[in-house]
């Protein structure tokens, strides 16, 4: 009864995933235009994400009328992953880890991890990745040039 009359109710936390309208438009167009794209077996798909190792979404007592999100230390309590895969042989390579993902880091899965199973799998087939800024970085860029098709 304190925290009610002290202005707080028992609520789930909010949580925003923010995303501009410039990304929100470069996303749609992307779309159109690989719309009518046609996926072919000698592709393998790349991506990474990031998997939370505690619950960040239990009921707390929240101030009334703030948005009152969860403010966590982004580097604490969650595992990276980082994983290739293909139509017709499944994972071609997954790899976890606790430290932030940069262009040197993600040079380093793609020469360890990635190519020597992508190479004994699809000699010659192609990779897709997205468009994040340590997939286009110079060292992850002249990499690929390099070394993949």
């Amino acid at each position: 009864m304190y925290l009610i009359r002290s202005g707080f109710t028992r609520r789930k936390p909010r949580h925003n995933f923010k995303i501009t309208s410039k990304q929100t438009e470069l996303r749609l167009d992307w779309t159109k235009k690989h719309r009518d794209f046609i996926f072919a077996p000698e592709i393998i798909f790349t991506d990474e994400c990031s998997i939370w190792l505690f619950d960040n979404n239990h009921e707390g007592w929240f101030r009334v009328g703030k948005d009152s999100e969860i403010i966590v230390d982004k580097r604490s309590g969650k595992i990276h992953c980082w994983g290739a895969i293909n139509m017709m042989h499944g994972k071609v390579a997954f790899v976890t880890f606790r430290d932030n993902l940069n262009g040197l880091f993600y040079k380093s899965i793609l020469e360890e991890d990635f190519l020597p199973n992508a190479n004994a799998l699809f000699p010659g087939g192609y990779f897709l990745q997205g468009n994040d800024s340590k997939h286009t970085s110079k060292v992850a860029t002249n990499f690929i040039k390099k070394k993949c098709v």
